[in-house]
């Protein structure tokens, strides 16, 4: 979703660069995710943003679509916070998986979304009047569906020097400079060398 938002800026020629900053605190059990893009207005924190396979994407060419990886990281959290500034709003959303889950059988029992005018020290945070920030907190144990017993969930601090990044030598990003804990992140967006490869397939769903 970052990158479709960054997509979408770099196309209309509202910025220059795409970031994407990535926060992991193993203490918190926090990720953190930041980028530059469009941001989201209510209606689509309060709706598409929840849904799953739900878009409200804008560039020429998004990725994803199956929503599986929204599934895990909206409905399988212990905590979600959403900052979002667009168009002069700010829309904010505290939440749980729990509730979120909750919400799927009962829509009176969804998140609420507080939409407001910047604050001073929005406008500080967010000097691009465009941006959206996620911190997801993830939880110690989740209960095995086979066998019933509750296991643990490890938090390692990934490094993109010292252990695998999962979007490692992928081009989804490009053109954004992606940054994990402070550190550049090497073969991917700005980093990713694309004269080397060759495009196999794209493929459209009807869906986004």
């Amino acid at each position: 979703n970052s990158a479709d938002a960054i997509r979408t800026m770099l196309q209309g020629k509202s910025i220059e660069k795409g970031n994407i900053d990535i926060q992991m605190d193993k203490a918190a059990r926090t990720i953190t995710f930041k980028d530059n893009g469009s941001g989201m207005a209510p209606e689509i924190l309060g709706t598409k943003f929840l849904e799953i396979a739900g878009t409200g994407k804008e560039a020429a060419n998004n990725a994803g679509g199956f929503g599986i990886a929204k599934m895990l990281f909206l409905y399988s959290n212990k905590e979600i916070h959403v900052i979002s500034m667009r168009n002069g709003k700010v829309s904010e959303m505290k939440t749980t998986g729990e509730e979120l889950k909750q919400a799927l059988a009962d829509p009176e029992a969804a998140p609420t979304i507080e939409v407001r005018a910047p604050t001073e020290i929005d406008k500080q945070t967010f000097p691009d009047g465009h941006v959206t920030v996620i911190k997801v907190k993830v939880p110690d144990s989740y209960k095995d569906p086979s066998t019933g017993l509750e296991k643990e969930i490890a938090f390692d601090e990934v490094n993109s020097y010292s252990r695998p990044f999962p979007l490692k030598y992928s081009a989804l990003l490009a053109p954004i400079e992606v940054n994990l804990n402070g550190q550049p992140v090497n073969n991917v967006g700005t980093r990713f060398d694309a004269e080397r490869y060759q495009q196999f397939v794209s493929v459209k769903f009807d869906w986004g």
